[in-house]
């Protein structure tokens, strides 16, 4: 009986070792860690958390402050989750949503438009176009503004053109974004993150009713 309790035991202790996270910890002087150093000499550690969902966190920890400097998920080359910076500009990236990789049917158009127009008001047809926040922003301008050059990509020489594809909905909300052709994960995500971050004052109107559109978009990432 003792023998057979034994054996249960420690398969049960070999299922939960499997599945538990593992954590690696690594010390340094600076947050961009240069150079590792012993633990009594660090202002900074590196904490990697393997998680059970098969993600793996960075962590870069003050250890004056016990603040984040930085933390990142990564599921293979695909972020994940909420990304968080505390140096120059301390933002959060959100990476927790789900890619769609379909060149999705865009039939949705407006009579005497081409989509390339759909962000200029047209009076000849009646046309109003949906107003970003911020009297002089444009989209590529509202692009470029907010991409994060994803850092593991800029190290590997990564670059290419994302093609997505979006709709605009007669409330003026961005829905249905596809990737029609993407690079790399992470810069596909990337590319669909900042596109989800797209806001709009006014909805697409042609003669005062409401209307949606949708386009085809390429996002650049270029290293120089």
């Amino acid at each position: 009986m003792i023998k057979q309790f034994s054996v249960l035991t420690l398969f049960f202790l070999l299922i939960i070792s499997s599945v538990a996270q593992r954590v690696t910890n690594t010390y340094y002087k600076d947050p961009w860690r240069s150079k590792m150093v012993p633990r009594e000499k660090a202002s900074y550690v590196e904490t990697v958390t393997y998680n059970i969902d098969s993600t793996i966190t960075t962590e870069v920890r003050n250890l004056k402050t016990n603040s984040i400097y930085s933390s990142e998920t990564l599921k293979g080359e695909e972020p994940f989750g909420i990304w968080k910076y505390s140096g120059n500009r301390g933002e959060e990236l959100d990476y927790s949503f789900q890619m769609n990789y379909r060149d999705t049917v865009c039939n949705d158009t407006i009579p005497g438009l081409r989509f390339t127009d759909y962000f200029d008001d047209n009076d000849t047809v009646g046309y109003k176009a949906p107003r970003m926040p911020g009297s002089d922003m444009t989209m590529m301008k509202f692009i470029r503004n907010n991409v994060r050059y994803p850092a593991a990509a800029r190290e590997n020489g990564i670059m290419g053109r994302v093609y997505l594809r979006f709709a605009v909905s007669p409330e003026g909300k961005v829905e249905r974004i596809s990737v029609v052709r993407g690079v790399h994960p992470s810069l596909d995500k990337e590319a669909v993150r900042v596109i989800r971050k797209l806001t709009f004052l006014n909805p697409p109107t042609l003669r005062g009713i409401p209307q949606s559109f949708c386009i085809s978009l390429p996002i650049n990432f270029a290293l120089r």
